[in-house]
Order: structure tokens, then C-alpha cells, then sequence
């Protein structure tokens, strides 16, 4: 299997278990995907981000919230929100 990116967080995706829904053809990862493979809204993964951010570098949640939205302003998945 080729390995793809997740237009959402950038997360490579190998394994079928990688893809949002177990579904291949899939853009988005699991973590940026609800239980049926469809992407999650913008705001629950901003909030999802910072707290992964905070919970991993252990820095102000402005400052994760900051990291957060730089990265996601890099992503198709988000263009139409920066």
C-alpha cells in the first residue's frame, strides 16, 4: 500500500487502521475522523490540537492554541478557515 498524508493534521498513514473509517481512499486519519471516516468539524480539531500540543510539549494553552492554528493553516483540509 502507498503511503499517503492526512490533508487534515499531516499524519502519515500506512496501515489501513491509519485511515479514517478503515477506508484507503480516505484523505484523513483516524484521529481526524469520526467513527464513520468523515472529518471532524474545524473546532473540535483545533481544541483536539491544543490539547495534544499542551499534553506533549507541556506549554501555555495560548501558546499551543498559536502552534495549533499555524499547522492547520497549512493543510487543505483547512484553507477556507485561514
Amino acid at each position: 500500500m502507498k503511503e499517503k498524508i492526512c490533508e487534515s493534521c499531516s499524519m502519515p498513514m500506512r496501515e489501513i487502521s491509519d485511515f479514517g473509517g478503515g477506508n484507503v481512499e480516505n484523505n484523513y486519519c483516524r484521529f481526524c475522523t469520526n467513527e464513520k471516516g468523515e472529518l471532524k468539524d474545524f473546532h473540535t480539531k483545533l481544541n483536539e490540537s491544543i490539547n495534544f500540543i499542551v499534553s506533549r510539549m507541556s506549554i501555555d494553552r495560548g501558546v499551543a492554541e498559536k502552534i495549533a492554528r499555524e499547522n492547520m493553516a497549512k493543510m487543505p483540509a483547512w484553507k477556507n478557515y485561514f
